[in-house]
C-alpha cells in the first residue's frame, strides 16, 4: 500500500536507489543493519529537497506505517550522511561507474581570470573595463555590433561555461535549494550533492 502512494511521485525508484545509493551510505560503527527502510528514508529526503517543505511537514505516513518512524528519524539520517561523507561517496561512485569525467578545460591553469558572458553583454566599454582589470573577456560576439576581427573568443571554453550554467539552472528546480534553509555548511553541501545525484541518475 505504501509503495503505491509514492511510486509515481516523480522521484527516483527504489531499485535505482538500492543499486546506486544505499551501498555507499554509512552504517553503524559495528556494522548493524538499520531496522528502517533506508530507500524510503532517502526518498523522503529527496522530497524535502524537491518541495522545500519543512522537515516536520514531510509526508511520513505515505512511506511508512503510522508511528513507525518520525520526521526526526529522517533528519537524523540526512544529518549523519551529510557529515560522514556518504553523499560524497555516492557522487564519486556515480562518476566512476558511469565513466563521466569533469571537464577541466575551462579552468585557467596559468592563474589568470576569465569572464564569460553571452552576446547580450558584448560591448566595447565592458571589454575595455575587463582588460583594465587584467581579466580575459571570453564574450560571445554580438552580430549586431558588426565584424570584430580582433575580439578574442574561444567557443569551446564558452560551451563548457554554458554547461555549468545549465546545471545550475537544473538545480533551481529544487525548491529546497532556492533558499538556504540548512544552517550548517556541511548539511547545505549535502543538499547540493543530493541535487546533483538526483539529476545525474535521471539522465543515465
Amino acid at each position: 500500500m505504501f509503495e503505491k502512494k509514492h511510486q509515481n511521485s516523480g522521484t527516483l525508484g527504489k531499485d535505482t536507489i538500492n543499486k546506486w545509493i544505499i551501498p555507499f551510505l554509512s552504517v553503524g560503527k559495528r556494522g548493524f543493519k538499520s531496522n528502517f527502510d533506508l530507500a524510503s528514508i532517502f526518498l523522503l529526503i529527496l522530497k524535502r529537497l524537491k518541495t522545500g517543505v519543512q522537515w516536520r511537514e514531510l509526508p511520513i505516513e505515505s512511506y511508512f506505517e503510522k508511528g513507525e518512524i518520525s520526521w526526526q528519524n529522517v533528519y537524523y539520517y540526512f544529518n549523519k550522511w551529510s557529515k560522514d561523507g556518504s553523499f560524497q561517496r555516492v557522487w564519486l561512485n556515480l562518476l566512476s561507474k558511469k565513466k563521466r569525467k569533469l571537464d577541466m578545460s575551462c579552468v585557467q591553469l596559468d592563474g589568470s581570470h576569465t569572464r564569460y558572458a553571452d552576446a547580450g553583454f558584448d560591448s566595447k566599454s565592458l571589454r575595455e573595463f575587463l582588460e583594465s582589470k587584467e581579466i580575459i573577456a571570453n564574450i560571445k560576439p554580438n552580430p549586431r555590433n558588426g565584424e570584430q576581427p580582433d575580439v578574442y573568443f574561444d567557443e569551446e571554453l564558452y560551451k563548457n561555461r554554458f554547461k555549468i550554467e545549465q546545471a545550475n539552472g537544473w538545480l533551481d528546480g529544487y525548491k529546497g535549494l532556492i533558499m538556504r534553509y540548512e544552517y550548517l555548511d556541511v548539511t547545505w553541501i549535502g543538499m547540493l550533492l543530493l541535487g546533483f545525484i538526483s539529476k545525474f541518475l535521471k539522465k543515465v
